[in-house]
C-alpha cells in the first residue's frame, strides 16, 4: 500500500480496522473459550479501553474474556492498534527511526525495541522456511563485503573490528539473502549457499578461494577476476547484480541504526 491508503485505513472506525487487520492475519479471527467446561465459540463485543472490543464468551456461567490482540504480534503492547499498525508500515518500507520517532510520537527506545523485535520475528520465520534461491537455469550471483567497520579502545590502543557480510542475490526473481558472517572460509559460506541455493543453480561469484568447490557440490560455477574485469570480456560473466544490492542493504543498515545481527530481507 501507499501512504494515501494507509492514512484511509487508519481513518476507519475501531470495529472496521479490527476487521481489516483480522483479514490480513494481523489479528486473530476467532477465539474458542479456553475454559475445560465451556470451549464455546467467543465473540467479539465492545468494551471501554484502548482497542474498544474484546473476545467474550456467550456462556452465562462463563462470561471469560480474552483480549482482541491475544495470539498476535501486538499481545504485549500498550500503543494502540492504530500507532502499531502506522509502526509496521513505517518499517516495512524502511522509514528512518527518527522519521518515525516524530511521525508517530514515540520515543527512540521504543521504536528501536520494535524494530527489532520485528526484524527478530522474521529471521525466525526465515530460519523455520529458508527461501530458496536460483534453479536449473536460473543465474545466481554471491559476493562478500565489509558492511560495519567498528572502532573503539581498548587498554588505550585502538582496534577497528570488520564485520563482513555474506550475500546471494536470485537474477530471475530479483531478491536476495544477506547474513552477517565471522569470516569467510568455505566451511561458512559454503553450508549458507547450500541451504539458500537450489541443486544445479548457475552461480555467478568473484575468484575468493572459497568459492571452488562449488562445481563439485552440484553448481554450475562461472568466475570473473576482478582484478581483471568486472565484467569478463569473453564469457560476460559479472555480479554487478549483489553489489547493488549491498548498496541498498548499507544505506538500510545506517537508516535503521537500531540494528542486531540478523537476515535482511
Amino acid at each position: 500500500m501507499d501512504l494515501f491508503e494507509l492514512f484511509q485505513i487508519l481513518l476507519m472506525t475501531q470495529l472496521e480496522l479490527i476487521q481489516w487487520m483480522q483479514a490480513r492475519n494481523l489479528l486473530k479471527t476467532s477465539r474458542r473459550c479456553e475454559r475445560r467446561n465451556c470451549r464455546r465459540a467467543m465473540a467479539l463485543t465492545p468494551r471501554d479501553g484502548t482497542d474498544g472490543y474484546r473476545w467474550r464468551c456467550p456462556g452465562r456461567r462463563c462470561r471469560s474474556t480474552k483480549s482482541v490482540r491475544s495470539g498476535s504480534l501486538f499481545e504485549k503492547s500498550r500503543l494502540s492498534l492504530r500507532v502499531l499498525l502506522a509502526l509496521l508500515y513505517g518499517w516495512c518500507i524502511g522509514m528512518r527511526l527518527t522519521t518515525v520517532c516524530i511521525a508517530l510520537g514515540l520515543s527512540e527506545p521504543t521504536v528501536v525495541d520494535w524494530f527489532n523485535f520485528l526484524r527478530e520475528e522474521c529471521t525466525y520465520k526465515l530460519l523455520q522456511e529458508p527461501i530458496i534461491l536460483g534453479g536449473e537455469g536460473n543465474i545466481v550471483e554471491i559476493d562478500e563485503s565489509l558492511m560495519v567497520k567498528r572502532k573503539y579502545q581498548r587498554g588505550g590502543v585502538r582496534v577497528q573490528h570488520n564485520q563482513w557480510v555474506f550475500g546471494i542475490y536470485d537474477r530471475s526473481k530479483h531478491i536476495g539473502i544477506i547474513q552477517f558472517v565471522e569470516e569467510r572460509r568455505a566451511r561458512v559460506l559454503l553450508p549458507l549457499i547450500e541451504a539458500h541455493v537450489a541443486p544445479g543453480t548457475t552461480i555467478y561469484s568473484d575468484g575468493w578461494a572459497a568459492y571452488r568447490q562449488l562445481s563439485a557440490r552440484g553448481y554450475q560455477h562461472d568466475v570473473v577476476i576482478h582484478e581483471e574485469n568486472f565484467v569478463d570480456p569473453i564469457t560476460g560473466v559479472h555480479i554487478n547484480g549483489v553489489e547493488a544490492y549491498w548498496s541498498r542493504a548499507k544505506q538500510k543498515l545506517k537508516a535503521v541504526y537500531g540494528s542486531r545481527l540478523a537476515f535482511i530481507p
